[in-house]
């Protein structure tokens, strides 16, 4: 499960402990849990997010970066944040792809750069063939959007699933 998080969250001194006490109250491991953080939200205290994230990622929790690539410090501070996971903004990016030259080059070089620190990559906003067929000859890992599925109940994707064999784009 994805859950996002504000900078108020991180800044919080009790938020990782209230992270870790839901998940044993609940029973679930860290690795079934995902927190996606905006750029925004890590910029205000960047030691502190840093401190806290890495306590986040000792329990096995997942981190993503929500909308990369909409901040301006993301190369800065990519290689020290404990993140397995870039969410690349379709605003910016993926929404003119594979037409617009300097969006597709933008993209491959951010693949190119998460995949060096290994970091996997999702596109977020993939609404075309076009953009999906671009998008893994360059390598993402994942994709999301309209051309997978629009949104579903829990039930509903549940059987597309198990019906598809986990394959929801047929290639």
């Amino acid at each position: 499960m994805a859950v996002n998080i504000s900078t108020r969250n991180l800044l919080n001194p009790d938020f990782c402990k209230t992270v870790m006490q839901l998940l044993d109250l609940h029973d679930v491991k860290g690795e079934k849990l995902e927190l996606e953080i905006t750029e925004s939200s890590f910029m205000e205290d960047m030691e502190i997010s840093i401190k806290e994230l890495t306590k986040l990622t000792k329990a096995s929790i997942l981190l993503s970066i929500d909308d990369f690539g909409t901040g301006y410090s993301s190369l800065q501070y990519l290689e020290k944040m404990p993140v397995s996971i870039i969410k690349i903004d379709q605003n910016f990016f993926i929404r003119s792809l594979p037409a617009e030259s300097s969006s597709r080059q933008i993209v491959k070089a951010a693949i190119g750069l998460a995949h060096n620190l290994g970091i996997k990559v999702v596109a977020e906003g993939v609404e075309n063939r076009d953009a999906y067929d671009f998008l893994m000859h360059a390598g993402c890992d994942l994709v999301q959007g309209y051309f997978v599925s629009r949104p579903v109940l829990a039930s509903e994707l549940e059987k597309t699933c198990k019906a598809s064999k986990g394959r929801l784009v047929h290639v």
